[in-house]
Parts: C-alpha cells; sequence; structure tokens
C-alpha cells in the first residue's frame, strides 16, 4: 500500500498501485478550493486598504452612491467568502456565493468594457467557482 509524503507533511495512502496522475487528483481539489479563495482572500483585503484603486470598476450606475465605501463592503464580502471557502462550513452556501460573486463581476465587466483580458481571466474564474460548487453536490459513494 503506497503512502505519499507531500512537502507540507500530509500523507495519501493508497491501496493500489497509483500512478501521478491519481496522486495529482487526490490533492488537487483542495488546492484548486485554497487558490481560488487566496484569490479572494487577496482582493478583498485589497479593496478594504486600497478602495481608491478600485472605483473604477464600478458599474457606472454606481459611481457617485459613496464609491469608496462599496468598494469596502465588497472587500469585506470577497473577505468572508474566502474565509468561508477556507474553513469548509456550509461549502454550497460560500462557493453558491463566490459563483455569484464572479458572475456578477463577469457580467460588469463585459457591459463596461467588452470582451477583455480581463473578463477572459474572471470568466474563467467563475467556471472554476461553478465547478467547484457543482462539486459540493456530488454524492459520496458508500
Amino acid at each position: 500500500m503506497p503512502v505519499i509524503t507531500l512537502p507540507d507533511g500530509s500523507q495519501r495512502t493508497f491501496d493500489h498501485p497509483v500512478s501521478v496522475r491519481e496522486v495529482a487528483a487526490a490533492i488537487g481539489p483542495g488546492l484548486a478550493k485554497a487558490a481560488l479563495a487566496f484569490c479572494f482572500l487577496g482582493f478583498g483585503v485589497w479593496e478594504i486598504i486600497s478602495p481608491r484603486l478600485w472605483t473604477a470598476y464600478l458599474p457606472s450606475y454606481l459611481q457617485n452612491v459613496q464609491p469608496l465605501l462599496l468598494v469596502q463592503v465588497h472587500g469585506v464580502a470577497l473577505t468572508v467568502v474566502a474565509l468561508g471557502v477556507l474553513s469548509g462550513f456550509w461549502p454550497k452556501v460560500f462557493w453558491g456565493l463566490a459563483t455569484l460573486m464572479l458572475f456578477n463581476i463577469t457580467v460588469e465587466m463585459f457591459l463596461q468594457d467588452g470582451y477583455t483580458e480581463v473578463f477572459i481571466r474572471d470568466g474563467a474564474l467563475l467556471l472554476f467557482a461553478a465547478a467547484l460548487l457543482a462539486k459540493t453536490f456530488e454524492t459520496k459513494k458508500a
């Protein structure tokens, strides 16, 4: 029975000969969740600390409604979602919120600026979050 020890000291045990692909699949979901959560966390904290850098991304209909405060509230929401995802608490709720937030960001970005590299990046993150949300609905095999 092979035991694979990862750089962080955690171990994965397999009851059969294992390929590199199987090892990657075993650690992939956790790594994927952490990657997207830290993306949310990074942007969330950045929006809280430096809201002036982000006011240009607000939709035009919100530009005159306390833009700095709106950006900071959005930053808090991103941070809460990131911490919720990382905690593993209520995964359907937090991955649902992450997916909805990215959907909103992607649509607003497209409506404001059209087809840009930022739209492509955020669209890819949206699909990534949606896939992780869908994974929360999979039933475990007994």
